[in-house]
This record gives C-alpha cells, sequence and structure tokens, in this order.
C-alpha cells in the first residue's frame, strides 16, 4: 500500500505535460460544463438539469441511449433526460454526463490507437465492471461501469501528443508487457497516472478521479480495478476470475456468468459509442 501512495503522490503537473504536452486539455461541450456545475449545486433541481441536457441534442441521445441499453441495468427504460435525471439521481447522471463529454473529445486519430477497437474494449470493461460490481453491491454497480468505460481515458490523447509513444502501445499489442509497465519503462510514468491528472483538470468526483488513477495498482479494492487487468486473452479472464474471488469472494461460477453476461451486454453498448 505504501508503495502505491507513494506512486500517486509522484503524479505531479510536469508529468502530465510530459505525457500530453503543454497545450490544454480538450474542453467539454459547453452544455456538459453547465450540466455539471447544476449538479453540483445541491439547489439545483434535477428536472432543470434534464432541461439543460436537453439542448444538446448529441449528449442527450447518447445519454438516453446509454442508460436504455442492457449493459446499464436499468429495471425499465427513461422515456426522456428528465426521466432519465430523476431516475438516477446526481451521482451516476455526473458519471454518464463526463463519460458523454470525454468521448466527445477523444481524439478519432491518433498513431497506435484504433478508435474502434479502444471503445469496444471500454464498453466491454465497463459492461463486465457492472456485471461483477453488481454481484459484490448493487449500489456499486453504476460507478463501477462509468470507472471500467473511463479508466483509460488518457491513451488516446497521449498517443496523440507523445512522441515515440505508439512504439509502446505496438510492443503492447505485441505482448512484450503490460501497458503500464512499458510506459513507466520507457517515460517513468504511465497512463493511470496521467488519466488521473485528467480526472483532476476536469474535476472528476473523487471516487471515479481514484478508480481512474489506481485502476492498475495491486491494491485496487473496486470492481473496475478488477477489469483493469482484463484484455483480450484466456489467461486474463483467468487472472479475473481468480481476483474477483480472492478480493470478493464471488464464486468462480458467478464470475464466469458475469463476464458472459458482461460479453453480450457489450455489443449493444458498443454499437452507441462505436
Amino acid at each position: 500500500m505504501f508503495a502505491t501512495l507513494k506512486r500517486m503522490m509522484g503524479d505531479t503537473p510536469a508529468k502530465l505535460a510530459d505525457a500530453i504536452g503543454d497545450a490544454p486539455l480538450p474542453s467539454f461541450p459547453k452544455v456538459a460544463n453547465q450540466a455539471l456545475d447544476k449538479l453540483r449545486d445541491p439547489n439545483a433541481s434535477l428536472r432543470a438539469v434534464g432541461a439543460l441536457l436537453e439542448r444538446d441534442p448529441h449528449m442527450s441521445v447518447s445519454l438516453l441511449k446509454t442508460v436504455n441499453s442492457a449493459a446499464f441495468g436499468l429495471r425499465r427504460p427513461c422515456s426522456s433526460i428528465g426521466h432519465a435525471a430523476t431516475l438516477l439521481g446526481r451521482t451516476q447522471l455526473e458519471g454518464l454526463v463526463l463519460a458523454v463529454a470525454v468521448k466527445s473529445t477523444s481524439p478519432t486519430k491518433a498513431h497506435g490507437v484504433n478508435h474502434s477497437r479502444f471503445w469496444k474494449t471500454a464498453t466491454r470493461r465497463a459492461a463486465i465492471a457492472r456485471a461483477i460490481a453488481t454481484v459484490v453491491s448493487p449500489r456499486m454497480g453504476s460507478e463501477a461501469f462509468t470507472a471500467g468505460l473511463l479508466q483509460d481515458l488518457a491513451v488516446p490523447l497521449i498517443a496523440q501528443r507523445k512522441k515515440g509513444y505508439n512504439e509502446v502501445l505496438e510492443a503492447w499489442h505485441g505482448g512484450e508487457g503490460d501497458l503500464d509497465d512499458l510506459e513507466r519503462e520507457r517515460f517513468g510514468w504511465d497512463h493511470a497516472q496521467v488519466g488521473g491528472l485528467m480526472a483532476e483538470k476536469w474535476t472528476f468526483p473523487k471516487a471515479l478521479l481514484n478508480a481512474i488513477r489506481g485502476h492498475h495498482s495491486p491494491n485496487a479494492d473496486a470492481p473496475s480495478g478488477i477489469v483493469g487487468l482484463l484484455h483480450e486473452t484466456a489467461n486474463d479472464l483467468d487472472k479475473l476470475i481468480e481476483l474477483a474471488n480472492s478480493r470478493y469472494g464471488i464464486p468462480h461460477d458467478k464470475v464466469v456468468l458475469a463476464i458472459a453476461t458482461g460479453d453480450a451486454e457489450a455489443a449493444e453498448l458498443h454499437a452507441l459509442w462505436a
């Protein structure tokens, strides 16, 4: 734990500048920023937040399709953004607004990153994160979903701006090691640290920020931390099953079922986010 804290304390603005340069972070859509301000104002009504989000057709459609997808796990569909805002509450809605805002600013062209593959992996991870979290505690499902979706948010921006990062991605895709290990060996930082710094700049809620920053930590204690180990090989799935059992006491068969459920739901979600 001490090593993890020490590493996190080393997450300085200099690392962010080294990873993505001195240019500012992409700006969220105006409506997203206004909605986030209202969501963080206890005196602002959720109905007002919903009305504001409906001013941005792209954002409102993305939000509504996501909350109505099987992967999000609502018991009944939402008929409007106002309905979704009331049903989800402030915390869940804030996480989803952030997710859609990040997606809208994420580079679609970055050397070494296949845009469709990136979001296919992210949506699969989000769906599996929610499925596993729901086994542990239904209340954790939404938080794990958003964290799973966003935990690699820094990768496309780093790939777009950092010279030599495509070589690290190629080594990772070639099976030469874990991405975070390769990043630290080459640059002295990893994408989880950079993602945490980006989340700070974008004023993410603390729980979501910590989930992004710590998702490769061996001491991560959230379902989103477990699925941070999820890649596309059988060995990684086996490791995920074992960790879910050892850290949470989830029987192996329930983890396997959660992975299968997430996989089934992820296809629909990816179609929405591709």
